[in-house]
């Protein structure tokens, strides 16, 4: 997405949090600021609840570039690295009165979670890509990435309890599913002879894609801390 589509999306959403507030006057102790660890990296809420069962949250997650494994693809091994982001909104329901802590939600995100790859080849060994056989001299270096959905919408179900006397501070957890859509993957080589391997890099795409769906619906846990004010 252009830099000019995220900023529209983030003005929508500012919008949209604005005349909820207007709408629902806002209680000054049911604003509450969150840090976080999750499987979407590590990340910060801002939350104000609208209603008594009804509340938003505002959050961002981050993860720095990190190699996570080595994967061997048609005898070839490349060093995989993850880098996360996403950015947006929740909307949270608070069902159960006996039960204030437990919430239902819904989220929008802005969604950059993506994965790169990367080999150094051999010049004196042979690889298979697509079905074709070349030197590790003839490739050069291969690399790619996978990206999913920029927008990507998320449903869970969370439980926060205080643990404070005056219930300005809690802990709370967080369970759901961020809908990341099928995987785009795309690759290409240094190919230092110029020779036409497009096709064969393309049947290596979906090879690999074919992997990388796995992550179509991406589980979330978290873990995190609020401080209410």
């Amino acid at each position: 997405m252009s830099t000019r589509g995220i900023s529209v999306i983030a003005a929508l959403g500012l919008a949209l949090v604005i005349t909820l507030i207007l709408a629902f006057p806002v209680q000054a102790q049911e604003k509450g600021v969150s840090v976080k660890a999750s499987t979407l990296g590590l990340g910060a809420d801002f939350s104000f609840r609208l209603l008594p069962e009804f509340g938003l949250r505002l959050g961002v997650n981050y993860f720095p570039k990190t190699k996570v494994y080595d994967s061997t693809i048609s005898n070839a091994k490349y060093d995989v690295y993850l880098n996360l982001f996403t950015a947006g909104m929740y909307a949270d329901y608070y069902p159960v009165k006996e039960h204030p802590g437990f919430r239902l939600t819904a989220g929008l995100f802005y969604n950059d979670n993506h994965a790169t790859f990367e080999a150094s080849l051999n010049p004196n060994q042979t690889y298979t890509i697509g079905g074709t056989s070349y030197s590790g001299a003839q490739l050069g270096r291969l690399k790619g990435k996978v990206k999913y959905n920029e927008i990507a919408p998320y449903l869970g179900a969370g439980y926060q309890f205080a643990v404070s006397s005056d219930r300005r501070f809690s802990l709370g957890f967080d369970v759901g599913v961020l809908y990341m859509g099928r995987a785009r993957v795309t690759m290409e080589a240094q190919n230092p002879l110029n020779l036409p391997i497009q096709n064969d890099l393309q049947r290596e795409e979906s090879r690999i894609k074919s992997n990388a769906n796995r992550f179509e619906f991406y589980p979330v846990l978290s873990v995190g801390a609020t401080y209410s004010f």
